[in-house]
């Protein structure tokens, strides 16, 4: 039971970050950054690090972002 939660969680977790990352390059089509850069923004964005390194320039993009948090 605790097993099959942890990777229904993992695997929810996986689609939100795949999802808010096409969305944001979508959304930030001028910053000119590849869908990995924004995965790892997502990822950064799930783990509440917040790094600051890459952020949201556009108000879509600013929505996409606290959606996801």
């Amino acid at each position: 039971e605790v097993q099959r939660a942890l990777a229904n969680m993992g695997l929810n977790i996986a689609v939100m970050i795949l999802y808010n990352s096409a969305l944001m390059k979508y959304f930030e089509e001028e910053q000119q950054k590849e869908f990995h850069t924004w995965m790892y923004y997502m990822f950064v964005t799930v783990a509440t690090v917040g790094y600051g390194d890459i952020t949201p320039n556009t108000v879509l993009g600013r929505f996409a972002a606290m959606g996801m948090i």
